[in-house]
């Protein structure tokens, strides 16, 4: 995150490849350890580096994008490696805990946005 806000391009995508080969060892361990891997953001930045100006140049952008993002989970137990999403209109990031509650075998709390978990046929 700090490193997309630098506006150093370079830089930038040497933290991706960093993140990507932590993210590499931790799905290998929770493979071996028969666990659940949840990676999300709570913003971008790094997949919005720069902006197009009027004459053609590019600026460097610092600040957080809009796009939305990702909510990636590996659970090696289920079916192709991940579980059935439900299909949740304008699901985000409210929805992760009742998520993490779900994979974890407890109920959803009243007041909290539905588990993005599609429910076991």
């Amino acid at each position: 995150d700090m490193v997309g806000h630098t506006g150093d391009l370079r830089a930038t995508i040497v933290a991706v490849e960093t993140v990507d080969l932590c993210l590499a060892r931790l799905a290998a361990a929770t493979k071996r350890a028969g666990g659940v891997l949840l990676v999300t953001a709570d913003h971008g930045n790094a997949d919005q580096m720069l902006d197009l100006r009027g004459d053609g140049s590019y600026l460097p952008r610092t600040s957080h994008s809009l796009n939305r993002v990702p909510l990636t989970i590996l659970d090696p137990r289920a079916p192709g490696g991940g579980p059935v999403i439900a299909g949740i209109e304008r699901a985000g990031l409210g929805n992760v805990a009742a998520t993490c509650l779900d994979l974890l075998g407890f109920a959803t709390p009243e007041g909290y946005l539905p588990s993005l978990l599609a429910p076991p046929t």
